[in-house]
């Protein structure tokens, strides 16, 4: 087995944190539960600045106020608590992983939390105006998707990938891979 890039064993932590998340809701994209992780790392992938996932406040249910209803759910994302937790300076690069591609909210808080270079994703999301708005300010925003461990299917960012059945190569860790197998 080849030794794991940095970038890899960061984005595996944002979908091992996002085991800890409560949300129900499921993506309207791909059908899986919308549990969301997010790392926030320094530029050389060496230190771990800050992480989330979505949930409730704490102190509060862990349960979601509405998990039918698309933006009803009423978790905390995790880039938001991410970004809470984050107490480097504005003017430290960063590097942002999520196991899913952030919402137009949260996009805003990472352009505000200052310093975010690159935010790399691993699933798509249903409105890509976050991801847009992030690349006007100057930030790098590409989907990183790693090899799924269950099947070894080799992914590689900007490539056109293989059909599997009818689901593209490229999103399978998103179709019913537990984040353990990834």
């Amino acid at each position: 087995m080849s030794r794991p890039s940095f970038a890899e064993v960061n984005m595996r932590y944002a979908f091992e944190i996002a085991r800890r998340s409560t949300c129900l809701r499921t993506s309207g994209v791909d059908g899986s539960q919308m549990k969301v992780g997010c790392v926030i790392v320094s530029a050389d992938y060496r230190r771990v600045l800050a992480s989330g996932y979505n949930g409730n406040a704490a102190g509060l249910p862990n349960a979601c106020d509405d998990p039918n209803k698309p933006g009803g759910c009423g978790c905390i994302h995790a880039e938001a608590n991410a970004v809470i937790s984050c107490v480097e300076s504005r003017a430290t690069d960063k590097i942002v992983f999520t196991t899913h591609q952030p919402c137009p909210t949260c996009s805003k808080y990472l352009i505000q939390l200052g310093g975010v270079k690159v935010v790399l994703y691993a699933r798509p999301y249903r409105d890509v105006s976050g991801v847009e708005m992030m690349r006007s300010v100057g930030i790098l925003v590409d989907q990183f998707v790693i090899p799924c461990r269950a099947c070894q299917i080799e992914n590689e960012v900007g490539k056109d990938m293989e059909m599997l059945g009818t689901i593209p190569a490229k999103y399978h860790i998103c179709l019913g891979a537990d984040p353990s197998e990834i």
